[in-house]
């Protein structure tokens, strides 16, 4: 599976590192960031640098920014997201994130799920993230009524695989 993670700040780059530990997956990374992704590049935890034409290739795409900038994202590039594949933010909040992307993607047969794991630190960056952040921590999963469930399942097969320790679902 392609994995796109946008964003490689400590939580996008705790995904990568976690993804690229405990699966096969090819997992590409995006950050405005250029010193960032070169980091990222060299300590493993991207296969490579992402640019937007590989939006169209990405089966599941994590965007870990913050929320009024995940919401420019994915309704910005709707139209490139890959039809049949699933996009899922990472950001606290959900209802509007939910609600404005949902809208964005549906007319292009992509699947949002809006998720949130419970993990952090002291510090943020690429620099700070982890292979090991979300060992046992919780994810929550907030589906909404037109969440796709084969997407849901998608991305939670993926945490529990990753060591998330519970899974969580509740509305948005």
């Amino acid at each position: 599976m392609n994995i796109l993670i946008v964003g490689l700040g400590l939580i996008g780059g705790s995904f990568c590192r976690t993804i690229k530990k405990h699966t096969t997956d090819t997992v590409l990374g995006m950050d405005i960031d250029q010193n960032t992704v070169n980091q990222a590049v060299e300590s493993g935890a991207i296969d490579r640098q992402a640019n937007f034409e590989d939006i169209s290739i990405a089966d599941l795409t994590f965007v870990c920014l913050y929320p009024q900038q995940t919401i420019d994202f994915i309704t910005e590039h709707a139209s490139q997201f890959k039809p049949g594949s699933v996009v899922a933010d990472t950001c606290g909040i959900k209802n509007r994130i939910v609600s404005n992307c949902e809208k964005a993607l549906l007319p292009y047969g992509v699947h949002f799920v809006g998720i949130h794991p419970m993990a952090g630190r002291e510090f943020s960056g690429f620099s700070y993230s982890t292979d090991s952040l979300f060992q046992g921590a919780s994810f929550i999963v907030t589906a909404s009524k037109q969440s796709n469930p084969d997407a849901v399942n998608l991305v939670t097969d993926l945490a529990v695989r990753m060591g998330f320790g519970e899974i969580v679902r509740t509305s948005p």
